[in-house]
């Protein structure tokens, strides 16, 4: 998530962006050019390339833009060079940087080898611009058979965030901690000064909790300054989600009904949470700040100073387990205990509806998409050279995995030692970095790579054990929620339609729960959306659905669930 410095430098990359999307657009293909190079790109044949290894390659990468200090020749990537014989000239941004970047260098026509895409639809972008080029799933499975296993038992979704017409035209990435639930939190004092001795489970216990925060006096001030919760009306994906998950809906994203799909936001049971929320906003349990409360803007930080002062007792998507880790002083649970030792806070449960549901919102543990450029076909022993580069990091045993992930055992990082000083097992404690590289810019410039893929597995056997039960007690991922086709702008017509639709929705959503507009204006918001691009993103949301149905039930993918 961006921190603030990163939306002042945003207005300018808008405005500069704007700029570069005229001139990419006069360099983009015309339609008719572009269904040509999707129908019939350049004629290589791959499965007969062989490597050369004695043969020196340079690739020019552009990585996952989170390196603003970075620089080129960091640990990883001066091992991947000496072991691949590979010259890798990384370009290393921030997010503003990437956002002027890109554009400037593909209407210059000066195109990496490899490029991080952060969203599909910027993939289908670059197709539709002439300015990367397929990469064959065989060929995948030929070099990076162990890369193409991980992504296909953890996140088989994302070979549908890289297929085109059908055809392969990226390297989907894993976000291990993207398929965790993240519940809320109570203030347990809060609970026991309200006679609340069993923790709220279901819908109606949450409420009652609410109710007893707001006009009991939990903090025993004799003011009237409480409330149960807060949210947030901006940032759409944590929009009082978990009870929206409590009757199955995802507000925001496509689900799917009776084999066909749909958008969560527009079904029967979103009005019902709807109705259910406009009662709550009508007693005063929800803090009426909410509204301006820009909880997508300013991170976490806003949340978290509410439930640490006083003003709410429950708090949305806090109960990760950095919020309870004694060992860092940033934790909630330490910020509170400086601010009120008296204070205690204990994760939530996931509410449970009528119908026994619950659960909450998920992106899925598929993330990014890596492209490749025109370079690969000029030389296609770059492609086979990141392919087996690629595959080394997963297909060489914990250590290896390890080195490239978080750099080398005893000077990049060590295992931290048991509460008790003792040598304990190692990766039970987990992972923590070394001196002088402890900080996110050291450790950024000095050790990571410019290419990163986590496996879950070992990411889960190196996580300490006390985390590990965590999870599994508070985030399991039996309660995760997710976009029935991944990322809504899957959809073609998304570029058109969908922030607009989104934003509007937000409004309409948060009129109704003031009460500004009656619980009866949602079915007049359902014959709007559907009639200002809603209907033609439905029809086309249906297409992606069944050809990810046709792509992960086919081939390698008949034995695996679909995600």
């Amino acid at each position: 998530m961006l921190k603030a410095p990163y939306w002042f430098a945003g207005l300018g990359v808008i405005v500069a962006v704007a700029l570069l999307a005229l001139l990419l657009e006069r360099t983009a293909l015309s339609p008719e050019e572009a269904r040509a190079a999707i129908s019939h790109p350049e004629s290589v044949d791959w499965m007969s390339i062989e490597d050369d290894p004695d043969k020196p390659i340079e690739i020019n990468w552009m990585p996952l833009p989170r390196f603003p200090n970075g620089q080129e020749g960091a640990y990883a990537e001066r091992e991947l060079e000496e072991r691949f014989n590979v010259d890798i000239k990384p370009i290393l941004l921030d997010i503003p940087g990437y956002g002027q970047r890109k554009p400037m260098l593909f209407a210059a026509g000066e195109i990496p080898d490899v490029i991080w895409n952060g969203n599909p639809i910027d993939v289908q972008r670059d197709i539709f611009h002439g300015t990367i080029r397929p990469i064959p799933r065989e060929l995948i499975k030929k070099h990076a058979p162990r890369y193409y296993q991980v992504i296909t038992e953890h996140a088989p979704v994302g070979w549908l965030y890289a297929d085109y017409a059908g055809q392969n035209w990226g390297l989907p990435m894993i976000w291990a901690e993207g398929g965790l639930p993240a519940p809320g939190v109570w203030r347990k004092d809060w609970l026991d000064a309200v006679g609340i001795e069993k923790e709220p489970q279901t819908m109606e216990e949450f409420h009652e909790a609410f109710r007893r925060f707001t006009f009991d006096d939990p903090d025993g001030n004799g003011i009237d300054d409480t409330y149960g919760l807060t949210n947030t009306n901006t940032g759409w994906h944590m929009m009082f989600s978990e009870f929206f998950g409590a009757y199955g809906v995802l507000p925001f994203d496509w689900v799917e009904r009776d084999g066909k799909i749909v958008w969560g936001g527009i079904t029967p049971e979103a009005k019902q949470v709807l109705g259910l929320l406009r009662q709550w906003y009508e007693e005063g349990i929800i803090d009426p700040e909410w509204v301006t409360d820009d909880l997508a803007g300013t991170g976490r930080k806003r949340l978290k100073e509410k439930i640490m002062s006083g003003r709410i007792g429950y708090a949305h998507s806090l109960g990760i387990f950095q919020e309870f880790d004694a060992e860092s002083p940033n934790s909630l649970v330490n910020v509170l205990a400086q601010l009120n030792p008296s204070a205690q806070v204990v994760p939530a449960a996931f509410p449970a509806g009528p119908d026994g549901q619950s659960g909450n919102r998920v992106w899925g543990k598929a993330s990014n998409v890596y492209v490749v450029g025109p370079g690969v076909i000029e030389e296609p022993l770059k492609l086979i050279r990141l392919l087996k580069l690629l595959e080394y990091q997963l297909a060489n045993g914990e250590d290896t995995y390890l080195q490239f992930s978080y750099g080398q055992e005893g000077l990049h990082w060590d295992y931290a030692l048991p509460d008790d000083g003792s040598p304990g097992t190692g990766r039970e404690s987990g992972i923590r970095r070394l001196e002088p590289y402890a900080l996110d810019r050291d450790y950024q410039r000095e050790v990571l790579p410019v290419w990163g893929i986590e496996d879950p597995d070992y990411e889960r056997a190196n996580t300490s054990l006390e985390q590990r039960k965590f999870d599994k007690r508070y985030r399991d991922e039996a309660y995760a929620l997710s976009n029935v086709i991944g990322r809504s702008s899957m959809v073609p017509s998304s570029q058109q339609y969908l922030e607009d639709l989104r934003n509007w929705q937000l409004i309409v959503y948060t009129e109704i729960i003031t009460g500004e507009k009656p619980l009866a204006y949602f079915d007049t918001f359902v014959e709007e959306w559907l009639a200002r691009g809603g209907a033609q993103m439905t029809a086309e949301a249906e297409a992606v659905l069944q050809r990810k149905q046709t792509l992960l039930e086919g081939d390698a993918f008949k034995e695996k669930a679909i995600q």
